[in-house]
């Protein structure tokens, strides 16, 4: 196996701001001035990372 197939591809990623926590699952984040839920598959409390404002990446 080579060491690429180890790792999975997450070139899409786009840049986005987050705006807040909508439940366990759902984050609401701005990209490009687009507003949208993204799934987060952390169900823990992450208080230090998702802060209102701050940059985050986006698999779309």
């Amino acid at each position: 196996m080579l060491i690429e197939q180890l790792f999975l591809d997450y070139s899409p990623l786009t840049p986005c701001q987050i705006l807040g926590r909508s439940s366990r699952f759902l984050v609401l984040v701005d990209i490009e001035g687009t507003k949208e839920y993204d799934h987060l598959n952390n169900t823990g409390r992450l208080k230090d990372l998702l802060v209102h404002g701050k940059t985050g990446s986006a698999y779309l």
